[in-house]
């Protein structure tokens, strides 16, 4: 089974996506310091959804990642855990049900027909990762911008 992985795409404001369409418009110190706030806020979310995370066996911890596009301009962080979708939103009710009406067991009973299975509430952990840093990273970028225009 291939592994697709699960992303959380967040457009920052129409006023950052102007300045990454027209970056060539900066000077070079101001375009290197808007890399490294860049690369800085990346870390700092895929360390804070690392924390977030919640912990059974690991896999999902191992899987959170960063990594950079645009020559550094923008940053990625991914899960690429399986469970990863259903961790951060959860899921509704969940029904099982048996096939040729045989019986199952659950727990110590025997049981037919349609069973609910039930629900898994939503744990987050890349979103409030995005939300704790977002105006850090945004005020860094600010600051970058206003070194020399």
């Amino acid at each position: 089974m291939r592994k697709t992985p699960f992303q959380i795409q967040i457009k920052a404001s129409k006023a950052l996506d102007t300045l990454v369409s027209d970056i060539n418009r900066y000077t070079e110190a101001s375009q290197n310091a808007i890399k490294k706030v860049v690369q800085k806020g990346t870390i700092a979310i895929r360390d804070e959804a690392i924390r977030n995370s919640p912990y059974r066996t690991g896999a999902l911890r191992r899987s959170i990642s960063a990594n950079y596009e645009a020559n550094g301009y923008v940053g990625v962080v991914k899960a690429k855990a399986q469970h990863a979708a259903i961790v951060e939103f959860g899921t509704n009710e969940r029904f099982a049900w048996n096939r040729k009406n045989h019986a199952r067991i659950i727990g110590d009973d025997f049981v037919r027909g349609t069973v609910s299975t039930g629900s898994m509430p939503k744990k987050p952990f890349l979103r409030p990762a995005y939300e704790k840093n977002k105006e850090a990273i945004f005020e860094g970028i600010r600051k970058a911008v206003e070194l020399k225009e």
